[in-house]
């Protein structure tokens, strides 16, 4: 074999050896960089599509929750005005709250998913509750007396004494506990 030739092999050996040794650079850094970045990427997207699917689960599990309470009060609106159809004794509540079966069409809970989430009470048209399932705290007293303390539940209460419908969030003293919480 000439000089020539064996210059050209080794010419080319070093050519092949660079090449593979750049080859082998760029896949350890290079693709394993644009692959991290890809998989911190996909990462990122992941979780923003998380966000989005449990804000949307939210948002339609809250829509689901006020369409309950809502059927629920009307049902028991109905139940309750049948109740009460022919009744000459509409302004004595102590004979209305004595009467236990009117109690049981008028207070009710409410359930979802096997579990108690609310109730419903009998209001009068200046703030009065005249039935409550805290017979205590909100029957005796009304709802007047939390007008200050609990303003976004008079508001609505307030709203009920010439709207046929009304719905909203408010914060009130919870059946269960001796504090309040945020109710609908």
């Amino acid at each position: 074999m000439t000089i020539r030739r064996q210059l050209l092999l080794a010419a080319f050996a070093l050519v092949l050896l660079f090449t593979l040794g750049l080859v082998l650079i760029v896949d350890r850094f290079v693709v394993d960089a644009l692959a991290g970045s890809v998989l911190d990427q996909t990462g990122r997207s992941l979780d923003r599509l998380a966000g989005a699917n449990a804000e949307t689960a939210r948002v339609e599990l809250t829509r689901y929750g006020e369409e309950l309470v809502a059927a629920h009060a009307r049902a028991v609106a109905g139940e309750v005005a049948l109740a009460l159809a022919g009744r000459r004794d509409l302004g004595d509540y102590g004979r209305l709250r004595a009467d236990e079966a009117l109690r049981r069409v008028a207070v009710q809970d409410v359930s979802a998913g096997g579990r108690v989430v609310g109730y419903t009470c009998l209001l009068d048209l200046s703030g009065g509750s005249v039935i409550h399932p805290q017979r205590e705290l909100v029957e005796k007293l009304g709802y007047r007396v939390y007008r200050e303390s609990y303003p976004s539940l008079w508001h609505l209460v307030e709203r009920s004494f010439t709207e046929p419908r009304v719905a909203g969030y408010y914060r009130f003293l919870d059946r269960q506990t001796t504090g309040a919480r945020d109710k609908y």
